[in-house]
């Protein structure tokens, strides 16, 4: 399992932002192909950011798959 979040923008070292930074987010992906794994956001804003995170992903076919 990765935990992961976004920066907290000017803060300090290891602070998460309150939602997921939809850039960053992609970046991350982006980087972590091909490897497959449980992925749990560190988020103030669960809700909106999982949607948002789950849209991303449903999004992208490296991450969706046919079953």
């Amino acid at each position: 399992m990765v935990d992961y979040s976004s920066p907290l923008p000017a803060g300090r070292t290891g602070s998460h932002a309150y939602a997921l930074d939809e850039a960053h987010f992609r970046r991350f992906l982006g980087k972590i192909r091909p490897h497959y794994f449980t992925l749990m956001l560190e988020v103030k804003a669960k809700e909106r950011s999982a949607l948002l995170a789950a849209r991303i992903v449903s999004s992208d076919p490296w991450f969706v798959r046919k079953v």
